[in-house]
């Protein structure tokens, strides 16, 4: 229980910073850790021609403020999806905040300027939606993506 509030402590503080929570890996930084590896075998997907499928990232009406549980987990990338795989199971990633965006040449998801790589642990702040819930997209999730389990994103912090 104390891990569980002291995470959504360190949540609401990376929320109410001006940068979403520091950087993971600051821009234009090297990052010292290994190279990420792909979450699962479908992860490094690429069209016949070899190269990597992009992301959609699902975006929803841009909001700063959202609700406030905490996902933690590794990020995955299947096809033009991206799933935070809990190891119990994986939801596909829908933004809410602005600041969250896809870097689809550096293929990592960026929140201010943070980026977060495919492959490396995450902390994401925001709710489930709830199955069968009517959601206005301005972005729709690629019809490929598993849509079963969504995390509504509104902020991002390295775990």
């Amino acid at each position: 229980m104390a891990k569980a509030i002291a995470s959504l402590l360190v949540l609401l503080l990376a929320a109410c910073s001006d940068n979403s929570g520091g950087p993971a890996v600051p821009e234009g930084a090297e990052s010292t850790a290994s190279p990420p590896r792909p979450a699962s075998p479908g992860a490094a997907a690429s069209v016949s021609g070899g190269e990597p499928v992009s992301i959609l990232l699902p975006r929803l009406p841009g909001s700063a403020v959202g609700d406030s549980a905490a996902l933690q987990g590794r990020l995955a990338a299947e096809g033009p999806c991206l799933y935070v795989d809990t190891g119990s199971g994986r939801y596909l990633v829908a933004a809410l905040a602005p600041s969250l965006t896809w870097d689809a040449a550096g293929r990592r998801l960026r929140s201010g300027s943070a980026y977060f790589p495919v492959g490396g642990e995450i902390m994401l702040g925001g709710s489930e939606a709830q199955r069968g819930a009517k959601l206005e997209w301005t972005t729709a999730p690629d019809p490929a993506c598993d849509t079963g389990r969504i995390w509504i994103a509104t902020s991002a912090a390295a775990r």
